[in-house]
């Protein structure tokens, strides 16, 4: 993976086009293959969705591990200047596994994580660089930055 000035990284991007209110259409990649071929069809963002990689595993959503998923999101960003937005479902466990699913994929080079937080759990989730970016405790609301105060 090429080291990048922080200004020209795929997640900077991807951040300044969301900031700037664009449309972002983010094709399913499964690999690094598919992702370069979108990435050449002109595509800023693609998708890896953890339901369709369980999927190409031959396994439900449900068994498919957070280390199968950071390994193919780390090849995808090593091998592509794209975004990737990564599913991490609903973070593989309690509020201590969505914490490290976060910090996981976030160290694979994933530009985002998209994280469903079922209504049985109700967290408040802050995702963004720094320290306040473990799951809070319930509110009932899920925030982002950007959503107005916490």
């Amino acid at each position: 993976m090429s080291h990048k000035p922080p200004e020209r990284t795929a997640r900077a991007k991807l951040r300044a086009s969301i900031a700037a209110g664009e449309v972002v259409f983010a094709p399913l990649a499964l690999d690094a293959l598919t992702a370069r071929i979108a990435e050449r069809a002109g595509f800023s963002a693609v998708y890896l969705s953890g339901g369709a990689l369980g999927y190409a595993h031959a396994v439900s959503e449900a068994l498919l591990t957070l280390t199968e998923l950071a390994d193919t999101a780390r090849h995808i960003a090593a091998r592509t200047d794209v975004a990737l937005i990564a599913d991490g479902g609903v973070g593989f466990g309690d509020a201590v596994h969505l914490a490290r699913t976060v910090s996981e994929i976030e160290a694979t080079g994933a530009a985002a994580i998209e994280i469903e937080v079922p209504h049985s759990r109700r967290l408040r989730l802050r995702l963004w660089p720094g320290p306040a970016r473990r799951p809070c405790k319930a509110s009932g609301q899920g925030r982002v930055r950007g959503q107005g105060p916490a």
